[in-house]
């Protein structure tokens, strides 16, 4: 009864430590702001360096795409982001935080307009193995050259990550 009461707890996660995962993202995305506005469809890519057992670095890439509505456009955004990642690695379901710089681009209606921001994202992933993770995300984009309109572009999506080196 006593093993099988243990064989029944969550195991332990190994550390990210020295490892490098890829992962892939699609999701949900909304951009609200002077011009652009609409709820759209999100996919990206990211890798991930493990520094120590609690810190990553971490980069990605993501697109979204929000259809036209009413009498606005199609809106494309871009964004290329690199930062660091806290990871609270105890058992199977692996709670996260991620900060950064990127790279935003919105495109829409002939009008490309570039930005500088930072990404703040949470998150979790299950660990189906050592080398195999599912997640969700939510992340905040702040375009910081237009923080005076007070943009909000956020992303919320399921993940798969695979450890592609030890």
């Amino acid at each position: 009864m006593a093993v099988a009461a243990v064989l029944a707890l969550p195991s332990l996660a190994a550390a990210y430590e020295d490892q490098l995962t890829g992962g892939l993202e699609v999701g949900y995305a909304h951009l609200s702001g002077d011009s652009l506005e609409g709820p759209g469809l999100f996919g990206g890519v990211d890798l991930r360096l493990g520094l120590t057992d609690a810190w990553n670095l971490w980069g990605g890439l993501g697109y979204s795409l929000h259809p036209p509505h009413a009498d606005l456009d199609a809106i494309h955004a871009g964004t290329a982001a690199a930062g660091v990642e806290w990871v609270f690695d105890v058992v199977q379901i692996v709670p996260y935080a991620t900060v950064g710089l990127e790279a935003l681009v919105t495109a829409s209606g002939g009008t490309v307009d570039p930005a500088i921001g930072a990404q703040v994202g949470l998150g979790a992933n299950y660990l189906l193995s050592r080398a195999v993770a599912l997640g969700i995300i939510v992340r905040y984009h702040a375009p910081l050259s237009r923080i005076a309109e007070l943009p909000v572009y956020l992303t919320a999506g399921l993940g798969l990550s695979l450890t592609l080196a030890d």
